[in-house]
């Protein structure tokens, strides 16, 4: 198929610099760590399914809990009623660097990428989420999510940005008019953390 002009080595290594552009931003690690507290609530209401051995193991922290205090957490811990944080944030940029040789290897084996080309006076916009996911309207989410399976958006330039699909359009070099540019820019505002870059005042 006809290609954007890169040589293999140069795709590898965008491969490998878009990677890590995903896993190193604050919603990245945020992902992880809410992935994290979901699957600590859900082992610990496993633990608790015996009340017998939770009420062990509580009296094993504390002997001085009562039975009422011990009820309480089992209920609040089988119902998943609170919420679980990590103050060790090197622990999740670690995994992400981890991933990030997973989604390099993706990208470069299987995604189709094409270069966006703004032919108007709109120009992209960047955020502190460099790597967005495009979203068409007409595409159920569940089938176009994430980081590695997701149509990803990346801008490169004001006037250039790549695309990376799981299926190639028709040309690798897409020339956009000010709407679609402007489209894509809205996306790219969606998925910012707290800010968003133009050369424009």
């Amino acid at each position: 198929r006809e290609e954007i002009d890169l040589s293999d080595r140069e795709r590898e290594n965008l491969a490998i610099f878009f990677a890590l552009l995903a896993v190193r931003t604050p919603s990245f690690i945020k992902s992880l760590q809410s992935f994290e507290g979901e699957a600590t609530k859900e082992f610990m209401a496993l633990q608790a399914m015996d009340l017998n051995r939770f009420r062990r193991n509580m009296k094993k922290v504390d002997s001085s809990l009562d039975e009422n205090t011990i009820t309480e957490l089992h209920q609040t811990i089988l119902e998943k009623k609170y919420s679980v944080s990590f103050n060790n944030r090197a622990y999740f940029i670690a995994n992400g660097i981890e991933i990030s040789s997973d989604l390099a290897k993706y990208y470069y084996e299987k995604k189709y990428w094409h270069l966006l080309i703004s032919e108007s006076d709109r120009v992209f916009i960047v955020s502190d989420n460099p790597i967005s996911t495009y979203r068409p309207k007409w595409v159920p989410p569940a089938l176009n999510a994430g980081y590695k399976n997701g149509t990803l958006l990346v801008p490169l330039s004001p006037k250039l940005a790549i695309l990376m699909r799981d299926a190639p359009h028709e040309s690798p070099k897409i020339t956009l008019n000010r709407q679609r540019v402007n489209e894509l820019n809205y996306n790219t505002m969606r998925f910012a953390d707290n800010y968003i870059f133009s050369n424009l005042k």
